[in-house]
């Protein structure tokens, strides 16, 4: 995050567990979400309502998940709750920053950017 923010690529807001970042999806509006697994059911929660529209961000925005070693379950299922990309951990920011990329590039082909 603090690599990303020095580099001027892109501006996240950290959220310390699925609650808080509950409570930011709520109340902002953001063009992507970066979501860690380690909270399991939780996120998984977290994504279905996203999908659903429960959120200011727009369930069409992207969706990139860090996972552990076998923490990811079925990949089709995370598909299927809108997941774009699957980094694993540790996550090099170089990954992290590359899927960025490729989502602004997805995105801007159809007039959406990702910030």
């Amino acid at each position: 995050v603090m690599v990303a923010r020095d580099l001027g690529v892109v501006d996240f807001q950290e959220a310390t567990d699925v609650a808080r970042a509950r409570a930011l999806m709520a109340a902002e509006r953001y063009d992507g979400v970066v979501l860690d697994l380690a909270e399991g059911p939780a996120t998984l929660e977290l994504l279905k309502d996203f999908l659903q529209g429960k959120f200011n961000t727009p369930s069409s925005s992207t969706v990139i998940v860090l996972a552990a070693n076998g923490e990811t379950g079925d990949d089709s299922r995370l598909q299927a709750l809108g997941v774009a990309t699957v980094l694993g951990k540790p996550v090099r920011i170089s990954a992290l920053l590359g899927a960025i990329a490729d989502a602004r590039q997805l995105h801007s082909a159809s007039a959406t950017a990702l910030v």
